[in-house]
């Protein structure tokens, strides 16, 4: 909708050309495009008073999303410079008013196998609602397929029953990062769970 739609188009497709799917930065794109077009229909750049008003709006944010979210508005402003020199590249040099400061870092946590049955033991007596009568088995499938596997939460979202190969005891996961496929093993206490649970799904 803004005067630079089509260059964020253009740098999401860049992206995408070289295996990114790049759903969340569209996102981000789709929201700052509809705050250009709303408050600033008629600019063709970036600035640093453009920016820091669109983060003013968007003051509920987290430091730390903040920083992810200039991150990636910052990747694009170095693509589009490749076309025009001038273009602003914000960092924390030329932009540190708007780049947070003291962002708390994220700390791993190592689940022990106690934490684990308990995670497992809750996922299996959550509530069911009417529009998810399947809410228990399917959350406990879920963290299993997780904490047996270390695939991502999107592959685990994406995954058919038809992946599954009961005989040889693998998923097939589809086009992930760089578009490509692969297969993950499973043990068979795993292979028999998910079979139960599969089964109770479909009767």
């Amino acid at each position: 909708q803004s005067s630079l739609g089509n260059k964020f188009i253009a740098f999401v497709e860049f992206k995408r050309s070289l295996g990114r799917k790049y759903p969340k930065v569209e996102g981000i794109l789709r929201k700052l495009d509809r705050f250009l077009a709303t408050h600033y229909p008629e600019t063709t750049e970036l600035s640093l008073a453009v920016l820091e008003h669109w983060l003013a709006e968007e003051s509920y944010m987290s430091p730390l999303t903040t920083r992810h979210q200039l991150g990636f508005i910052r990747q694009f402003c170095l693509y589009h410079r490749r076309f025009n020199p001038s273009v602003f590249v914000p960092d924390k040099k030329n932009a540190s008013s708007i780049w947070p400061h003291n962002v708390p870092r994220f700390l791993p946590h190592i689940y022990s196998k106690e934490e684990i049955r308990k995670l497992l033991h809750t996922a299996q007596h959550l509530p069911i609602t009417r529009k998810s009568p399947h809410r228990a088995k399917t959350s406990y499938m879920v963290l299993l397929l997780l904490y047996a596997t270390g695939m991502r939460i999107s592959e685990v979202a994406a995954l058919r029953i038809s992946d599954v190969d009961w005989t040889e005891g693998t998923l097939l996961i589809r086009e992930t990062k760089f578009k490509k496929s692969r297969l993950i093993p499973l043990n068979e206490e795993v292979i028999d769970c998910l079979d139960r649970k599969s089964t109770r799904l479909n009767s």
